[in-house]
């Protein structure tokens, strides 16, 4: 999360009564619908993973998805820092998490399976009675909204914080054990890291670890638990940690082959290519610029091969002439904070359209001349913007034909909070 808008949010959630925030986010009457027919405020559908098996997904809908938004919001703000949690916390990543075993004789990773369904709606009514100012009978109403068949559901924007809410207490428990041996642990969702300066990897104590882990009520993947000396290849979330944090070989070997694709056959064959090994559904020029930006993240953006990649991909994409999409969801509402992130532009500098009579009209645009992006929006939402920038608006993408050729306009509109009662 960028830190103005965690500072925007901060402005607005911090220090709130649980039970009195959530009379705030949602009417009574609105809350009682929604529990009542809970499925039809979720879309349901599964995801191939790279080993061919399904992680299947329940997607809140509408209202539903904004007041779990909301409570995200609430409980991101109104908690205390975890040292040990890398996933879904400001400021950190999987290279954060990661950074911490570099140069260590032995790396353990254990992964916790099916992690959200493990999360129950009783686990979560208990966090909530725990930590926060609420009486029972709001916190049976609150977990109900934000979980899903009894347990969290995987594609709610509220599950990853509660599930960092709920693994507190394990987190602090394995710390106290870890800081006796000098074992250095941290936790990235469900995939947990040890390192150890040990010789040998010491059982008793990872038998231990296994324990405090069962002992919270989570299970192992005993097909992801894996461990490495320094002679081999250690990995934690991804990155080889052996002396430093870096990428896999093999990813920087794929980016050199997708550019020398894109560069020798042209564009449209290095997409076939792409679609063909890694599925229809991802953004080619999205992935591979996001895919060259974390190898400057993790290598450094001085570093050799990273300015040479990214020398390469800035060719390509400036011979290309491409309209390049964002794939906005129009029915999830964001704020302007997290458009400029996404969008990648600091600063917007909005001019009234005009007509073709020379008038001004109702709509104001500012133009990003280098990639051929128009953002529109009416003069009254600019107002609005100005005054509170984590207004919820909502984005639809066009590719419209230019004089100067084809570009890109972004309509941005006021998120409308309609109530379906």
């Amino acid at each position: 999360m960028h830190i103005k808008l965690y500072k925007i949010l901060q402005n607005k959630y911090q220090s709130k009564d649980l039970g009195v925030f959530l009379s705030e986010v949602a009417s009574q009457s609105l809350v009682n619908y929604i529990l009542a027919r809970k499925d039809s405020y979720y879309r349901n559908f599964r995801v191939k993973k790279k080993n061919g098996t399904y992680r299947y997904i329940n997607e809140p809908l509408n209202q539903l998805f904004t007041i779990q938004k909301e409570f995200s919001h609430f409980f991101l703000i109104n908690r205390a820092n975890n040292y040990h949690s890398h996933g879904f916390e400001l400021n950190k990543s999987i290279i954060t998490n990661a950074d911490k075993h570099t140069n260590k004789k032995i790396v353990l990773n254990i992964d916790l399976e099916d992690f959200f369904s493990n999360i129950s709606t009783p686990r979560i009514i208990k966090l909530l009675l725990d930590k926060f100012n609420v009486s029972e009978l709001e916190a049976i109403k609150i977990a109900n909204l934000l979980t899903y068949k009894n347990s969290l559901p995987q594609g709610s924007p509220s599950s990853p914080i509660l599930s960092n809410l709920i693994c507190e207490q394990l987190d602090d428990e394995l710390d106290k054990y870890c800081k006796q041996f000098n074992i250095t642990y941290t936790r990235y969702a469900d995939d947990m890291s040890f390192s150890f300066n040990f010789n040998k990897l010491p059982i008793i104590q990872v038998k231990n670890i296994i324990f405090i882990i069962e002992q919270n009520n989570f299970k192992i993947n005993k097909k992801k638990f894996r461990y490495y000396y320094r002679n081999t290849r250690q990995l934690v979330t991804g990155l080889v940690v052996n002396e430093k944090i870096n990428v896999k070989r093999e990813y920087y070997k794929n980016l050199r082959a997708i550019l020398h694709n894109w560069s020798a056959k042209g564009l449209v064959y290095a997409q076939d290519k792409f679609i063909e090994k890694y599925g229809e559904n991802k953004n080619f020029i999205l992935t591979v610029e996001g895919w060259v930006n974390f190898l400057g993240q993790v290598k450094g953006n001085n570093n050799p091969q990273f300015l040479t990649i990214k020398s390469q991909l800035d060719k390509l994409l400036q011979e290309s002439q491409f309209v390049k999409t964002f794939n906005f969801n129009n029915s999830k509402p964001i704020n302007l904070l997290e458009l400029k992130a996404i969008l990648e532009i600091p600063t917007l500098n909005f001019n009234t359209i005009k007509n073709e009579q020379g008038s001004d009209t109702i709509f104001m645009k500012h133009w990003d001349r280098r990639r051929r992006v128009a953002i529109v929006l009416k003069k009254d939402l600019v107002a609005k913007l100005k005054v509170d920038m984590g207004l919820e608006i909502v984005v639809e993408e066009t590719i419209r034909k230019g004089k100067e050729g084809d570009y890109l306009m972004i309509l941005v509109k006021e998120y409308n909070k309609q109530v379906i009662i």
